[in-house]
This record gives structure tokens, C-alpha cells and sequence, in this order.
């Protein structure tokens, strides 16, 4: 009979602790499908190989009226890290501040590009910058130093 005294407590444990019992099952659950839940997000970043960040789009007009443009990368969208691009095909038809990936071969601070692709954003989650002249701002009144 020793054996059935140790199940009758057991029940007892179990009959008082079943909240307990519960929480933890709710939270290993939880523990699980959260993971599961956060690798469909879509602001992910997918890993394929490719360099992204903003594309930078420079044109320069000489003196005898001829213009060269050229293009850079802010690898991802850090300003500290610009990079040349040279591209292999035909550029991308696009404007500065453009976000792209770029595939290809980087060699220093230049990358020869083999394939590009533009990242169309969502327009309700788009977060840019605006840097605009202040008109007809208040002026500081003016101090003298003596």
C-alpha cells in the first residue's frame, strides 16, 4: 500500500497547484509560438546575398557643358559607409535616397555591379527625412556684449 499513499499525495500536489500548472503551460506555449510568430515579420531582412542601403545619385556639369554622373551606396543607410558603384548593365532609372540591393563583386570602396534591385516601400509605414528653409521664422533678439 506505500505505492498508493504516494499517488494520493500526488493527487493532492496536483489538485493544489493547478493554477500554478496552468501559468506554466500558458507560458511554455507562449515561449514557443513566439519565435514562430516573429520570423514572419515583414520588416525582416531577407539574407540573399546582396549588399542594401540607399542609393546616391551624383551628376556633375564640366566647364564645356558635358555632365558624368555617378553612383554611390550608403550601405545600409549609414552615411559613414558610402560606396562607389559601377554598374556592369545599364543604372537604375531612379532618384537619391532611393533604398536598393545590389549583387556584384566589391573591391575597395567600389562595387561592380552584376544585378540590382529597388525596394519599393509602404507608403503608410514610410519614416524619411525633410529638411526645409525656415520661413519667416521668429529672429533672436539681439544682444549686446559688452
Amino acid at each position: 500500500m506505500p505505492r498508493l499513499a504516494l499517488w494520493e499525495s500526488g493527487k493532492i500536489w496536483l489538485r493544489g497547484n493547478v493554477r500554478l500548472l496552468r501559468a506554466v503551460a500558458v507560458g511554455a506555449g507562449l515561449a514557443c509560438a513566439l519565435p514562430a510568430l516573429a520570423g514572419c515579420s515583414s520588416d525582416e531582412i531577407e539574407n540573399d546575398g546582396s549588399i542594401r542601403g540607399t542609393l546616391m545619385v551624383y551628376v556633375a556639369t564640366m566647364d564645356d557643358g558635358t555632365s558624368r554622373t555617378e553612383y554611390a551606396i550608403q550601405v545600409g543607410g549609414n552615411e559613414n559607409d558610402e560606396r562607389m558603384l559601377v554598374f556592369a548593365k545599364a543604372p537604375p532609372d531612379a532618384v537619391s535616397n532611393a533604398e536598393i540591393k545590389v549583387w556584384g563583386d566589391a573591391s575597395g570602396r567600389e562595387i561592380i555591379v552584376n544585378r540590382h534591385e529597388l525596394i519599393q516601400r509602404e507608403k503608410a509605414s514610410d519614416i524619411g527625412k525633410s529638411q526645409e528653409a525656415i520661413i519667416d521664422g521668429t529672429p533672436y533678439p539681439a544682444r549686446t556684449f559688452a
